[in-house]
């Protein structure tokens, strides 16, 4: 066999070894890589479902308020993208942001997968809609929520 037909085939395999243990690398370590690493962990969107001014606080591993992690006003149909550190939320909000009147208590949600969370609950509009109109003639048992959650 000619020289230059085998040296020319040394150089081939020479550069195509690297190359391709290089690519097999690249290919296990995506393998590899669990999956939780390329989720949207601890990430959500917060929805307004009416004009509301929103608290967002971080719930450590045993339930309890941990930092604020996001306020601000959001306006009917608007949303905001937030990062909840342990995945867990509670809110406080007011849904008549123009007004200074204490915050109400919203319930403990999970933030993960960038899913979509209402604010405030279609069940907390209702009865706080019916309290603003001195309309709340609901017996504790049959409201949706009762009236210590808010």
């Amino acid at each position: 066999m000619d020289s230059s037909k085998i040296s020319w085939r040394k150089k081939i395999i020479k550069t195509s070894i690297p190359l391709l243990s290089a690519l097999f690398a690249v290919a296990l370590s995506i393998l590899i890589v669990p999956p939780s690493a390329f989720s949207e962990e601890g990430t959500c969107y917060l929805e307004a479902v009416t004009d509301v001014y929103v608290e967002v606080y971080d719930l450590d591993r045993q339930g309890n308020d941990s930092e604020m992690i996001w306020s601000g006003r959001l306006n009917d149909g608007e949303t905001v993208l937030i990062k909840a550190p342990h995945a867990r939320f509670r809110y406080k909000f007011n849904n008549q942001p123009d007004e200074k009147q204490p915050l109400s208590m919203g319930p403990e949600k999970w933030c993960d997968g960038k899913h979509s969370v209402a604010v405030p609950l279609q069940g907390q509009l209702h009865i706080i809609r019916a309290k603003i109109n001195g309309a709340f003639n609901c017996p504790s048992r049959s409201c949706p929520i009762s009236i210590s959650n808010l």
